[in-house]
């Protein structure tokens, strides 16, 4: 039980999360979190997942899969994603500067988006068009413009 629940042996407070995943990660969830998961809610592609874990290991956890996890509850911790994503660009503007402008201006340009419990972060030319698509899914409206 503590092994599965310290995934990255932090120390500190475990409690119940739970997340959306790709189906593809269901024996890397398995590997992670041993069997004490629950599995609910799936669909063709996805399936929400309940585990009780270190709060630590899971903001580590779900930084480390962000583009196939969604962090659904507690919501505190998509604000320690944002957190520590803004935490790591203002880390990578200062590597950056003096030798790297491009990569300094994609960082600067780049977006962060949060939407209840999902965090967006792009650096890239088309972070616009990464975030609309974002704000698409998200928001379905008229013409896919995800404006509602």
């Amino acid at each position: 039980k503590h092994m599965a629940e310290h995934v990255y042996m932090f120390p500190g407070e475990s409690g119940v999360v739970t997340f959306r995943a790709k189906k593809y990660l269901l024996n890397d969830i398995i590997d992670w979190f041993g069997g004490g998961v629950t599995f609910f809610d799936e669909t063709e592609e996805e399936v929400c997942v309940r585990v009780r874990v270190n709060f630590a290991a899971m903001r580590r956890w779900a930084l480390q899969y962000a583009l196939h996890a969604k962090i659904l509850s507690p919501a505190s911790l998509a604000e320690q994603v944002r957190e520590a994503l803004e935490a790591r660009r203002s880390t990578q503007i200062q590597n950056f500067e003096g030798y790297g402008p491009e990569q300094v201006r994609l960082l600067e340009d780049s977006i962060m988006e949060v939407r209840g419990v999902y965090v967006l972060f792009v650096v890239s030319e088309q972070a616009r068009e990464v975030k609309d698509a974002f704000l698409g899914v998200l928001y379905p409206g008229p013409a896919g413009t995800g404006n509602q």
